[in-house]
């Protein structure tokens, strides 16, 4: 297994990084490139699933109330507040910008709307991937997973 949470951990690290320096410049106004939002799209999901499957088996009684709480507890300590932190964050986020944009979406076209889009999920990436690499830091501390 540890063949499959390094690598993992790696590349949740790194799509952390990108998705979050993604997320700040469309916050500053920076065109981002269309590659890199579809790259991180498919990443995403690439390592998501992994990291589902992971936190399953380090459950002993699957019970959904408890997989959150089983899956980080080799985590390090202040990992889980980090992550609870970006995923309230990104639906802050999500209210932030749709409000404003519902307004100018109805006085223009679509296209326009494209960079709030991608900044609403930038801000899910970015929650994604920090509970990808939480997932994958606590599964590399069990020696039974790893």
């Amino acid at each position: 297994m540890a063949l499959v949470i390094y690598p993992l951990l790696v590349i949740s690290g790194v799509g952390l990084a990108a998705s979050l320096w993604l997320h700040a410049a469309l916050w500053v106004g920076l065109d981002a490139g269309s590659m890199l939002a579809l790259s991180l799209t498919l990443t995403c999901i690439v390592v998501w699933i992994p990291s589902v499957v992971i936190a399953w088996r380090m459950v002993i009684d699957p019970s959904l109330k408890d997989l959150w709480n089983a899956a980080l507890g080799a985590r390090p300590r202040r990992l889980r507040a980090v992550v609870t932190a970006l995923t309230v964050y990104a639906f802050v986020n999500t209210a932030l910008q749709v409000i404003p944009a519902a307004r100018t979406y109805l006085q223009s076209t679509l296209i326009a709307g494209w960079p709030v889009a991608l900044s609403i999920l930038s801000g899910f990436w970015v929650a994604f991937y920090a509970a990808a690499v939480a997932v994958c830091a606590s599964a590399a501390k069990i020696p039974e997973v790893s």
